[in-house]
C-alpha cells in the first residue's frame, strides 16, 4: 500500500510543477526516416540525447505535464519500435523512443499563430542511410 501511494504522489508532484502541457505525440515512420511530433500548449525547455545497446532517443521536457495519450502502433521494420515515458526528477517529463538502429536527430519548432500551440518536430534519419 505504501509503495503505491508513493508512486501516486510522485506522479502528481510532477504534474504540479508543470508550466506547459504535452497535448499530443505523433510518430510518422518512413523507410529510412521518422518524424516525432510533440504538440504543447506553450514553449518549453528541453534536451535530447541518444543511447545505444539498445538504441534509444531520449527527450527530457522541463516543467511539462503529460496530457497526451502515449500509444504507438508500429509496422514491421519501422524505425521507432516503442515509446514510453517517466518522471526522472521533479518537474521533468522524459520520453524514451526505442529504435531499431542508431539515428541522427534534427529538431525544428513551429508556433502556430492563433492556436496557442507549439509543435516540436524531431526528424530522425538512420546513421547509415545514404
Amino acid at each position: 500500500m505504501i509503495p503505491r501511494l508513493f508512486l501516486i504522489m510522485l506522479f502528481f508532484s510532477a504534474q504540479i510543477f508543470a508550466d506547459q502541457q504535452l497535448l499530443r505525440v505523433d510518430v510518422q515512420d518512413r523507410a529510412n526516416t521518422a518524424t516525432l511530433l510533440l504538440q504543447l500548449d506553450n514553449s518549453m525547455a528541453y534536451r535530447y540525447f541518444t543511447l545505444s545497446n539498445p538504441d534509444r532517443l531520449v527527450i527530457d521536457l522541463e516543467k511539462t505535464a503529460l496530457r497526451a495519450r502515449i500509444a504507438l502502433k508500429t509496422k514491421p521494420g519501422a524505425l521507432v519500435r516503442q515509446v514510453r515515458y517517466g518522471f526522472p526528477s521533479r518537474g521533468v517529463l522524459r520520453l524514451v523512443f526505442e529504435l531499431r538502429e542508431p539515428v541522427k536527430a534534427v529538431v525544428s519548432v513551429v508556433n502556430h499563430t492563433g492556436t496557442a500551440r507549439f509543435h516540436y518536430a524531431f526528424m530522425l534519419s538512420k546513421k547509415n542511410a545514404l
